[in-house]
C-alpha cells in the first residue's frame, strides 16, 4: 500500500514541477506560504526545521526543502519513513523512524520552523479546531519561530473565532503574524510567526 501511494504521489510531484515549469506562476500551497514567509522577511535560509508526520515527502516537503538550512523529518511508518530517504536525499535532511509526538513533548525551543502535517482523520484535532499537540509545537518552535500545521478549511470558514483560539492557545508566547493559506479543498494552512 505505502509503495503504490509513494509511486503515485512521485508521478504527482513531477507532473506539478513540470506545470510549474511551464507555469511560472503556478505554485503549490505550501510554496506561497513559504514565497510569503520570504517575502515578509521570517524565514532565513538557514532555517532549522522540523517536520512530524512527514509520510514519503512528496506532499509538500519536498516543495520547501531548497527555502531552508536542514530538516529533522519524523515517521513512524517504517516503509514511509524507508520512502522518504529516497525522495529527499539527505544532504540536508535526518530521518527519524519514531513518534513525533513524544519527541515534541520532550524538545523545547529547538526549530525556526515546525510543520505539523497532521491527518485529517484519528482524532488528531480538538474541539477548538487546533491539533491536539498544540502546546507541544509551541514548545519545541524558538523564539522568532514559524508553525505551519494543517486545519480543516469548512471549520476556518464556519468560525471566525478560530484566528483569536490561535492567538490566546501561544502558552505565553508573543504573536508576529498569523495567515491562512489554501491547501487543497479539505485543508488549509495555518502559520503561526512567533515574536519571542
Amino acid at each position: 500500500m505505502e509503495h503504490r501511494r509513494f509511486f503515485i504521489d512521485l508521478v504527482k510531484y513531477w507532473l506539478s514541477v513540470g506545470a510549474s515549469r511551464a507555469l511560472p506562476r503556478l505554485k503549490t500551497g505550501i510554496e506561497v506560504v513559504f514565497l510569503l514567509l520570504t517575502y515578509k522577511g521570517y524565514l532565513r535560509p538557514d532555517a532549522s526545521a522540523l517536520e512530524v508526520f512527514g509520510m514519503h515527502g512528496l506532499w509538500h516537503t519536498k516543495y520547501y526543502l531548497k527555502y531552508i538550512g536542514h530538516l529533522d523529518i519524523f515517521e513512524i511508518n517504517k516503509t514511509y519513513s524507508r520512502l522518504s530517504r529516497l525522495a529527499l536525499g539527505t544532504r540536508k535532511v535526518s530521518f527519524y523512524h519514531q513518534d513525533s509526538l513524544i519527541y515534541l513533548s520532550e524538545t523545547e525551543r529547538k526549530y525556526d520552523l515546525v510543520v505539523a502535517d497532521t491527518p485529517v482523520a484519528g482524532g488528531f484535532f480538538e474541539a477548538d479546531g487546533l491539533p491536539r499537540f498544540w502546546k507541544d509545537l509551541i514548545q519545541v518552535t524558538a523564539p522568532r519561530g514559524i508553525v505551519i500545521f494543517n486545519v480543516l478549511t469548512e471549520f476556518v470558514s464556519s468560525n471566525r473565532s478560530f484566528p483569536t483560539t490561535v492567538m490566546k492557545a501561544l502558552h505565553g508566547r508573543r504573536l508576529r503574524d498569523f495567515f491562512f493559506v489554501p491547501r487543497n479543498d479539505v485543508m488549509c494552512y495555518g502559520v503561526v510567526v512567533l515574536d519571542d
